[in-house]
């Protein structure tokens, strides 16, 4: 088989796979599995942020044993939320280049390659110029249903569970959390009845208040301790959780949406590279080699 014949055919195969990226079915399929992942990502972000936040509040207390869970607690979710930012930063890349690959002016781009492929001096330069383009659109949106497909057919549901599941934490926190408000305020209307009960009726509200919450009347070290005895635990329990959770769906992440990627780019570049060394004699004749 001769280099005109290689040529020749590698360039209408090249029409049919150029049909197919202008129309390309997948595209929007793949776009939607990254959006919808990205999405989730930036959600479970928010909630992890909402949870380092309460923490920090926790922290503030001038306890050392409550300041101290909550402060531990505060470091661990900072951890969780810089490897899903990492994370969330390979799906939006992942996106970005899927949406570049299929724009109009690439898809022009590589409709006048397709062209010029005709002309005779030049045709197999061009020919796997529109290979390497064709690699990209439609093989990215290929890559990333196919990664879709595995992730479904393996059940790696990591990012479903760490979207719920940090819902659940946070709601269960959120819940502890009212539950302590109430009872403190429950606390600050007995320390005030007692107050009156005492002959402090000629304080100041604010006064009345700022001794009912300092805990004048009692050990105020006790009184802290007793708010906090729900949500201590649970921030600390939340914390570890969410770490756990994060770190899996990161090395999903990271796997899916950026090893596996990446490995097909460095695929591509091989080829690219290959294809233009003067070694490469499928489309190369006397008259240009590259």
């Amino acid at each position: 088989m001769n280099i005109q014949t290689n040529i020749s055919r590698v360039r209408w195969m090249g029409m049919i796979a150029l049909l197919y990226a202008w129309f390309n079915p997948l595209f929007q399929q793949a776009l939607s599995v990254l959006e919808s992942d990205a999405t989730q990502a930036l959600e479970s972000l928010a909630t992890l942020e909402s949870l380092y936040l309460l923490a920090t509040a926790g922290a503030s207390v001038k306890l050392p044993i409550i300041s101290g869970i909550f402060q531990g607690a505060s470091e661990t979710l900072q951890e969780a939320i810089q490897y899903l930012s990492m994370a969330n930063v390979a799906l939006i890349l992942n996106i970005l280049i899927l949406k570049i690959t299929h724009s109009k002016v690439v898809l022009s781009a590589l409709s006048i390659i397709w062209i010029l492929s005709f002309k005779k001096s030049w045709a197999g330069f061009f020919v796997k110029v529109l290979i390497i383009g064709l690699f990209l659109n439609p093989g990215l949106s290929l890559c990333t249903v196919g990664i879709n497909f595995i992730n479904k057919e393996m059940k790696i549901d990591a990012q479903d569970k760490l979207h719920d599941q940090l819902q659940d934490i946070h709601h269960d926190y959120q819940q502890k959390e009212e539950r302590r408000k109430q009872e403190l305020e429950a606390r600050k209307r007995a320390q005030l009845q007692e107050d009156k009960t005492k002959g402090k009726e000629h304080l100041g509200l604010g006064q009345k208040v700022k001794d009912a919450v300092s805990g004048i009347s009692s050990d105020t070290g006790l009184h802290v301790a007793e708010d906090f005895r729900l949500t201590k635990k649970a921030i600390f329990v939340a914390a570890k959780r969410s770490l756990e959770l994060v770190l899996n769906a990161f090395s999903t992440i990271l796997l899916m949406y950026f090893l596996l990627p990446v490995g097909y780019l460095w695929v591509g570049f091989r080829l690219f590279k290959s294809m233009f060394s003067p070694n490469f004699e499928v489309f190369n004749n006397g008259q240009n080699k590259l």
